[in-house]
């Protein structure tokens, strides 16, 4: 890692674990898969302080201390313009994807404000004209937030490679521990390492990329309610049966 009791009959036994099944069951059901990968309606360039939402998830970027400092932007890869002004992008993916610059970071979360767990992702670090490059490049620290905006579990060290066949590639990473956390936002920070493994983010050299943000969206609990009406049902039943 870088630096830095009464007892029931049978019957209503059954029927109460049938319940509780139904309702496990059910809550897996609406469980939902997604993937921001970035490919919705978005403007090009992204300043410090910026918001965006694109499809049902939004972007809040932020670098400099002035709104007008560049901090991040979608990058076409079928594009072999879209990058550069002297940084080395990624070469092995032509869809769009995020790029973080000049030591910007950003936040992302749902429009509709749901919770969800961050399963892995697809990144890259971004060359900025360094002389060489380390194996460990830089690393992106990955931190999960509620809606009070309160810490939740700890953060996670992303490692990007350095130069891999003369170029940056995306690779596949999944976030681990960090993806059991239910989070309504979460902040991707980060770090140039030198051939010591130091990191730091105060030379502009902090550049990455990321695509293919796989996550779940967390349904909301199921209440006790659902739980109220089953047993319900079962007293109904046995009066008709009485």
């Amino acid at each position: 890692m870088a630096t830095i009791a009464k007892t029931q009959d049978r019957k209503a036994g059954h029927f109460l674990k049938s319940v509780i099944a139904a309702a496990a069951l059910s809550t897996c059901a609406f469980a939902q898969a997604g993937v921001i990968d970035f490919e919705g309606d978005a403007p090009p360039f992204f300043f410090s302080g910026s918001y965006t939402e694109i499809g049902n998830y939004w972007v809040e970027s932020y670098g400099g201390a002035l709104t007008s400092d560049l901090s991040g932007m979608i990058i076409d890869g079928s594009d072999p313009t879209a990058c550069s002004n002297g940084i080395s992008c990624p070469t092995n993916n032509t869809s769009k994807y995020y790029a973080s610059l000049n030591d910007g970071y950003f936040y992302f979360g749902l429009v509709d404000g749901s919770r969800f767990t961050f399963n892995s992702l697809q990144a890259s670090f971004i060359g900025a004209g360094q002389l060489s490059y380390p194996s460990l490049s830089g690393i992106i620290l990955l931190e999960g937030f509620n809606a009070a905006g309160g810490l939740v579990g700890s953060a996670m060290q992303v490692p990007l490679s350095g130069l891999q066949g003369g170029s940056f590639k995306f690779n596949s990473l999944s976030t681990g521990a960090f993806g059991d956390n239910a989070v309504s936002y979460v902040r991707m920070l980060g770090y140039a390492c030198d051939t010591s493994g130091n990191c730091n983010r105060n030379a502009n050299l902090s550049n990455f990329a990321v695509d293919n943000l796989d996550i779940t969206v967390i349904p909301e609990p199921v209440t006790l309610a659902l739980f109220g009406l089953g047993l319900a049902g079962l007293g109904l039943s046995r009066r008709r049966r009485a």
